[in-house]
């Protein structure tokens, strides 16, 4: 996984940017209940809200649509709009996409957003998973979107050789299959030009 990852990026290390665009991939729909259920990805969007209050973004664009096929009304950034706001971000500074299904889509209606705004010219603060920062930047760099990588949910945290990498673990196979959709998602990207 560690090779997967993208390099870490302290905070004192990002440029001056206005915006900050949150790839989805956060909300599990559960039938069960009306409640949002936020899977570990979460900190994608709580270290968004961070950067924030902290003035190191000015705005958020929350990107993600339906992933599903069959659920095609369940909007991940719709859902977590007033998640966001109830945690102090202003409305004026949230900006929704609910189109985009990938990460393809990601890049592409967020460039439409910056264009609307008139600000595509300006870099932006891309914030997605560690793992999927690799797939995330070549998107956005194919649409032309200068942006600058903010990495977070990093999954591997130890790059010196342990005898844990050797001990069966669930963790290890929900790690394995991150790591198999990503490779698999670049490689299907790649064919089909998206990168």
């Amino acid at each position: 996984m560690s090779k997967l990852e993208w390099t870490p990026k302290s905070k004192d290390e990002i440029p001056l940017v206005s915006t900050g665009v949150v790839l989805g991939g956060i909300v599990e729909w559960k039938d069960q209940t009306d409640l949002i259920n936020l899977n570990a990805s979460v900190e994608r969007i709580e270290e968004a809200i961070n950067l924030y209050h902290e003035g190191l973004i000015g705005q958020i664009i929350l990107s993600g649509g339906s992933g599903s096929l069959l659920e095609p009304d369940k909007l991940e950034s719709v859902a977590l709009k007033d998640f966001i706001l109830t945690r102090g971000v202003k409305k004026r500074d949230l900006i929704i996409d609910p189109k985009s299904r990938n990460t393809y889509e990601n890049a592409v209606e967020s460039k439409k957003i910056l264009d609307s705004l008139g600000i595509a010219d300006q870099p932006i603060l891309l914030i997605t998973s560690a793992f999927h920062m690799k797939r995330a930047v070549r998107c956005f760099n194919k649409q032309g979107v200068d942006n600058v990588p903010f990495p977070v949910d990093f999954k591997s945290d130890q790059l010196d050789w342990s005898v844990e990498w050797i001990i069966p673990s669930a963790e290890a196979i929900t790690t394995w299959q991150l790591m198999l959709k990503e490779y698999v998602g670049m490689l299907a990207y790649s064919i089909t030009g998206y990168i």
